[in-house]
Formats: structure tokens, C-alpha cells, sequence
């Protein structure tokens, strides 16, 4: 009978976290005088879907999680994959706090 395990090996409270995608090369891009500009960050516990970062945003960063100037996939069936999405994150806990907004 199969089973499946996951083990908690760090958990926090109350701290900025972001989607694991808006961090590359330990930068996330974020709108400064309505401009993206890539800002490095120290991150700490990293989580299934989101990872926390602990130094370089500050309260009010607008955080850009997609380039919205991109084409769209045109749906044509040519991308093919299992699809779905995958759960976790932070342990009791994980949203962003008042003050810093997502933008997406």
C-alpha cells in the first residue's frame, strides 16, 4: 500500500514571503518608479510553493511575479504536459504581510 510522507523540518511566522518563481539568482524584480528593476535578496526557509526572504524587500515593494508584456500561449495544443499544481508552503502560516503587495 503506498504512502506518502512529508516531514516538517522548518516552519515560520510572520514573515515576507514570495512565490518561488518571482526568485532568480537570488533577485526578484520589483516596480521602482514604475519600472521593474531586480533587487537582490537573502532568503531563508524555502517552502514547496513560496520561499521567505529575509533581507532586500522592504514594506510597500510591489513584487513582480509575471512579465505582463509577454505573449499569452495561443492554446493551440501544441504545449503538452500532466499539469496540475503542486501544494505546500510555509507550515501555519506564509502570507505576505500588511504593507507589501504582490503584483502578478
Amino acid at each position: 500500500m503506498p504512502a506518502t510522507v512529508t516531514a516538517v523540518v522548518g516552519s515560520a511566522r510572520d514573515v515576507v514571503v514570495v512565490p518561488a518563481s518571482a526568485i532568480s539568482d537570488g533577485t526578484v524584480s520589483v516596480v521602482k518608479d514604475g519600472t521593474a528593476q531586480r533587487v537582490r535578496v537573502s532568503t531563508g526557509i524555502v517552502g514547496a510553493t513560496v520561499i521567505e526572504v529575509t533581507d532586500g524587500l522592504a514594506k510597500g515593494d510591489e513584487v513582480v511575479l509575471a512579465d505582463l508584456d509577454a505573449d499569452l500561449p495561443s492554446g493551440d495544443g501544441s504545449q503538452q504536459g500532466t499539469g496540475g499544481f503542486g501544494g505546500g508552503g510555509f507550515p501555519g502560516g506564509g502570507t505576505p504581510p500588511a504593507g507589501l503587495r504582490m503584483r502578478g
